[in-house]
């Protein structure tokens, strides 16, 4: 017959089993599903899936070989976007591991470093496109191109500096257009290019007094 010491204590050591079986149950489930997202390749919920594995688990130490094993797996194929979207893709599944692992240093400056890439080629490709644009004399194809970087890249001030001088060259291009109708005596047409440049008056008013100065010798205002 069992003591009462005796059975309090083999019911600590029966709870505790079950506390083991229990944990065993739940880190190799944890184990399975991270090695699944792994060879997936869903490197972030593989994290997630290995951090719930306790310390005490007999599997935590492989377990944190994994998480290291996804975040070289982040970092790497964060170095080799080519385009503007796979920038962003590779920066948001950085930025969701980084959730994860906020002092992890080497997700931090994967992060960093592939958005400074991400800016230098939004910026490049805005000022590609659109001074090729502008060369076409698609102007406000121009102007929206620029303002869709600031957008991302609003206090950029490469961008903003090129926006100016997108407004300049409108203003010059038009001036040389409408003045050289005036010359030709074609005032009418003279007047839809002043008026495509009337919203772009107080951008340049030395440019913008050219060509009225030239409208009016024509006597068509």
């Amino acid at each position: 017959i069992l003591t009462g010491f005796e059975k309090d204590e083999l019911s600590d050591m029966a709870e505790s089993a079950l506390a083991e079986v229990e944990l065993y149950e739940v880190s190799s489930a944890s184990f399975k599903e991270g090695v699944n997202f792994m060879e997936n390749r869903e490197y972030v919920a593989a994290i997630g899936a290995f951090l719930k594995i306790e310390e005490s688990s007999t599997v935590y130490g492989d377990a944190q070989k994994n998480v290291k094993a996804c975040v070289d797996l982040l970092t790497k194929a964060a170095e080799s976007p080519e385009t503007e979207a796979e920038f962003l893709a590779a920066i948001e599944q950085l930025e969701a591991a980084i959730e994860l692992l906020p002092e992890n240093d080497a997700l931090v400056k994967s992060r960093d470093a592939c958005l400074s890439k991400y800016h230098t080629l939004v910026r490049s490709n805005a000022f590609r496109e659109a001074d090729q644009m502008a060369a076409d004399g698609d102007f406000e194809g121009a102007f929206a191109r620029i303002d869709k970087a600031l957008e991302i890249l609003p206090e950029d001030e490469q961008l903003t500096q090129k926006a100016e001088n997108l407004r300049a060259a409108f203003v010059a291009y038009v001036t040389r257009e409408a003045a050289g109708s005036v010359d030709a005596g074609d005032f009418d047409e003279a007047r839809i290019q002043a008026s495509c440049l009337h919203h772009f008056l107080n951008l340049n008013e030395n440019l913008a007094a050219a060509v009225s100065y030239r409208l009016c010798k024509g006597s068509c205002l």
